[in-house]
Order: C-alpha cells, then structure tokens, then sequence
C-alpha cells in the first residue's frame, strides 16, 4: 500500500530575503525590549551612585554619555514602530558601542561593563548587517581600545577614580553584574528567537522539498505512484526475484464506464471515481506492493514476492470486486467496473516493459471478453 499524497500548499512562499528579514526583526525586537528593561536598571544604579557618594570629576563624562544614550534609545523605543528598520537596528549598534567606549577612559580596561556592551554591539551589526558593518564595527571598537591603551600607558591619561575605593561600593558592583547579566541574558533569549526562526525556515525547506519530491513522483489527484516509479520498483522487484526463484505479478487495470461519468456527470466526478478507485486499490493490496496511475483512467498494480501464480489472480478477483462496489457522489450511486490483465515474470516476460506489453494485451482480451473481469497473459510458446 502506498503512502497517502501530502498535503500541498500553493500559498506563495516568501523569498529568502523576505524570510531573513522576519528573523532580522524577531531579532531586534527581542534585543529592544531587553534593553527597555537593562535602562531602567541602569538610571537607577546612576541615580543610587549619585545619591549614596560624591561623583567623582572623572565619572561625570562616562555618566552623562551613558545616560544620554538611554534617553536616546528609549526614544527610539516608543517610536520604533515607525521608524525604519536599519535605522533600529543601528541605534542599538550605537548604544552598545557607545555605552562601552564611553565607559573607557573612566575604567580603563577595568571596567568589566565596557567589554560586554563593545562585544555585544559588535555582534548585532554582525547578525543584522552587511559583514561590512561588523568590521567597521570591528575597528572602531578596536581603535577606541587602543587610543585608551596608549593614552594610560604613555601618562598622557589617569584614571580619574580610585579603583580600591570603586571596588567596595555596591553600587559599582551593581552596575558591573547588571551589564554582565543584562547583556548576557538579552543576547540569549535574541539568539534563542533567531535559532527557533532559522529551525522553522529549514523544517519549511524540509517540507516544501517533500513536496516537491512528492509531486515528481506521485500523481497530483490521486496521491498514487507515477509510471516512471513504478515501473523502477518493478525493475527493482525482477532483480530481487531473479535472485530468488520467486515471481513477479504486473496487473494492467482500465476502468470500465468511466467515459460515460465523466462526459454525462462533470470532470469533478470523474476526478471523484478516480480517487475513490485509487483508494480501493490501495486498501486491497499488501503494504509491499504498489498501486500506481499511469494517466487517464488507467492504473497499474505491481504485486512483489510471489511463490505462485494464483496469487495474482486472486489479487485481480479482489481488485474487481473492490472497483465493482458502487461509488456515492453527492448522493448518487455510480457504477465502474475494472479490466485487468495480469503479466508474471519470469513466465511471460523478462523485463518491465515486456511485462507491461503482454499485460496490456490481457487487458484488452477482457475488454473485448465483456469487461469487468481479469485475464492472464498466456503462456509464451
């Protein structure tokens, strides 16, 4: 019995491009609203910094640009959904490298914040942008690094706070463990969106590959093999059998009346009787067999593994008795019958095509014997 057609969309797919764009978006969306989140955080770590300890010279700069850059973003934030998509996108790219290198001649490299928000900049312009962004990002975040480097280390800059003191404030420890966290968390769950819309686009290609696989093999109305597969799996069936001394059964089925329904009732009921006919065939052979249609209201059945000849006969018995039962469409009973010609290897014929030829020919003994029966190929003299 062979599989049943699957289900075939013929709903447009989006392009690539449209499709990368969604994981874009779901990306950026996720990352926005961390970052909604993570400001909060940090006005509130600035405004408990500014509360609980005088603000050093050094720090204001840092600060300023800090919190300037939140206000930014949440401008961006509520207005996100008019604004354009790359224009997002390189806002966050600005705050996070920003964010990092502002914290810079402040800490120096310290300041355990800076290198995350620098990194995670760096890797949005990478998974949004063109890599020629990445890089530009790339390098900015690097000379930024290396103008502070050279800055400490000729004397030309000094850290402006004292480190020892920093260092038992909770607040400074607040803020370091809300970026790490923050930035870390945010870049998760953005990740974790991306990877489950790049598992549902290949589950997508996955499925449309069946489909189309499907479609080059199988017929369209009925779900049932096409000539070219069947007659492979009975290339297939001959070779084993060869090997094993045992026989090969090809059935050649015309559908008798089937002319009459389809010019005095509508195409839609022939398409109807075909399929009901294929399903009957399907139910009626064993699962090692194959029904196929090999066009009009012609079908094939290819019966493998056989010890004798009878069993082919009894299949073909089965086969007409199955077409023979009436049809109900739309509450009119339809009668076809089944003429079926029977061609067994290796008593008839050697291979698939002799096999379907002498097969053919029983059929047509039926037709002309008074349809709706079998007939098996005589014996080659």
């Amino acid at each position: 019995m062979t599989a049943t057609p699957l289900p075939i969309s013929f709903e447009e797919p989006l392009s690539a491009d449209a499709r990368l764009q969604q994981m874009r978006e779901a990306f950026i969306e996720v990352v926005m609203n961390g970052v909604a989140g993570l400001g909060v955080c940090i006005v509130a770590i600035v405004a408990w910094r500014i509360l609980s300890f005088p603000l050093p010279v050094g720090w204001r700069v840092s600060t300023a640009v800090i919190v300037a850059l939140v206000a930014l973003f949440y401008v961006f934030f509520f207005l996100r959904k008019r604004i354009p998509f790359p224009m997002k996108a390189g806002m966050l790219v600005v705050v996070f490298l920003g964010g990092g290198c502002a914290g810079l001649p402040t800490f120096g490299f310290a300041g355990g914040g800076s290198g995350t928000w620098i990194v995670t900049g760096c890797f949005i312009a990478a998974v949004i942008f063109p890599r020629r962004v990445a890089v530009a990002a790339i390098a900015f975040s690097t000379i930024c690094l290396g103008v502070a480097a050279f800055a400490f280390t000729s004397g030309l800059h000094k850290t402006p706070v004292n480190l020892n003191i920093m260092i038992v404030q909770p607040a400074a420890w607040a803020s370091v463990m809300v970026s790490l966290a923050a930035t870390t968390g945010i870049m998760t769950l953005a990740l974790s969106a991306y990877s489950r819309s790049v598992r549902t686009l290949l589950q997508d290609v996955d499925r449309q590959q069946a489909q189309i696989q499907h479609l080059a093999t199988h017929d369209n109305l009925t779900g049932l093999p096409v000539l070219r597969v069947a007659a492979d799996r009975c290339d297939m069936a001959i070779h084993n059998a060869r090997r094993s001394a045992q026989k090969v059964a090809l059935l050649f089925i015309d559908l008798d009346r089937f002319k009459w329904v389809n010019d005095n009732l509508g195409h839609e009921a022939g398409d109807f009787v075909l399929q009901e006919v294929a399903n009957r065939l399907r139910s009626a052979i064993r699962v090692s067999d194959t029904a196929a249609r090999i066009g009009g209201d012609e079908f094939m059945v290819l019966l493998t593994s056989l010890d004798r000849a009878e069993f082919a006969t009894d299949v073909a018995e089965k086969l007409v008795q199955a077409v023979g039962r009436p049809i109900d469409y739309q509450g009119r009973s339809l009668n076809v019958g089944a003429s079926i010609g029977i061609g067994l290897f290796p008593d008839h014929a050697e291979d698939t095509m002799s096999l379907r030829k002498v097969a053919d020919a029983a059929m047509y003994d039926v037709k002309r014997a008074g349809k709706n029966g079998y007939s098996l190929a005589p014996s080659p003299t």
